[in-house]
């Protein structure tokens, strides 16, 4: 069993986008859309695993400890913060989260290869708490709190 109650928080420098953005889309478009979101959250993943918090002084245990954190060994929470200047319609928020919940589970490609990253077991209600996901004003970015969740 990983650490337990280590909360796992990941900062993109990108909005998530609007549920509108999949409509009319062609299957490459969302692809790369999916592969786009799925190196932006492996990226935010390294900045927290070796964030100093501005010291310039880090424990090797440290890195160890936050690296074993990322497996999930069961249920978690996912909470997400979307932050854009504009506030999305609720159900526009709502869908453009799937892209982005999807890059933090791993999935097998058509080629056997995995994509995404394994912050999360599935997406399924079993495995997934829905956290408090809301919208704020503010330059874009996204948040994402992962937790374990008994």
């Amino acid at each position: 069993h990983g650490p337990q109650g280590m909360k796992i928080t990941l900062d993109i420098a990108e909005a998530t986008p609007s549920d509108n953005t999949f409509l009319r889309k062609s299957w490459v478009h969302l692809y790369r859309l999916q592969a786009h979101w799925d190196k932006l959250v492996r990226e935010a993943i390294e900045r927290w695993v070796y964030d100093d918090g501005g010291t310039g002084h880090l424990a090797a245990s440290q890195v160890v400890h936050r690296t074993n954190a990322l497996i999930p060994h069961g249920r978690r929470r996912v909470t997400f913060i979307r932050s854009a200047p504009r506030l999305l319609e609720h159900k526009n928020f709502i869908g453009g989260l799937k892209q982005v919940q999807d890059s933090l589970r791993l999935r097998r490609s058509k080629d056997g290869s995995y994509k995404g990253n394994h912050l999360i077991m599935d997406d399924s209600l079993a495995m997934l708490e829905e956290g408090d996901d809301r919208q704020v004003k503010g330059p874009p970015g996204t948040r994402i709190i992962v937790e374990d969740h008994e």
